[in-house]
């Protein structure tokens, strides 16, 4: 993707060049020009997106942190349809589940601004929201027997790797 961007970072400054000459432009070299400027735009679009890639995967990495075996179970889903979801399970001393969040990191501004606008529920409490990574963080209120071991069995079975969920050792 990279690489892309560089080529037409490269092509769009070639073109600029040689479209310098704004006066008396030929059809041919007006729509040279709107190719150019439409280039830099689509550049700088994916270049905004990757940055916003790379925010939500330093972000997972400082914030969410990893799996920590008897203490928490860091679960990140491939393909939520909206962005990116992480599910944090917390265990107590006894290696049994206490606490459940799941942070969502949404690739839209205006699903997150939606999210945010229907709030908390019965089942889920917004604890945290960041709009510049557009991730709500939300506790999960359930009462599981579970232990460490029986939910990390869960997550490790072939049906849940299947439907994109990786553990985040």
């Amino acid at each position: 993707m990279k690489k892309i961007i560089a080529l037409i970072a490269v092509l769009t400054a070639v073109a600029s060049l040689s479209a310098c000459k704004t006066i008396n432009m030929t059809p041919e070299e007006k729509l040279s020009k709107y190719i150019v400027e439409e280039s830099e735009r689509v550049a700088a679009s994916i270049q905004a997106e990757n940055d916003y890639i790379d925010g939500v995967n330093r972000h997972s990495e400082d914030t969410i942190g990893k799996t920590i075996k008897g203490k928490r179970l860091v679960i990140k889903k491939d393909n939520f349809s909206l962005g990116y979801e992480y599910r944090v399970y917390e265990f107590d001393k006894k290696g049994v589940f206490s606490k459940h969040y799941l942070y969502k990191f949404y690739d839209k501004l205006e699903t997150y601004e939606g999210q945010i606008e229907i709030g908390s529920d019965k089942s889920r409490k917004i604890i945290d929201k960041d709009p510049k990574a557009r991730m709500i963080v939300y506790e999960i209120k359930e009462d599981l027997s579970y232990t460490f071991d029986d939910i990390y069995e869960i997550y490790s079975s072939p049906e849940k790797i299947e439907r994109g969920h990786i553990i985040i050792e």
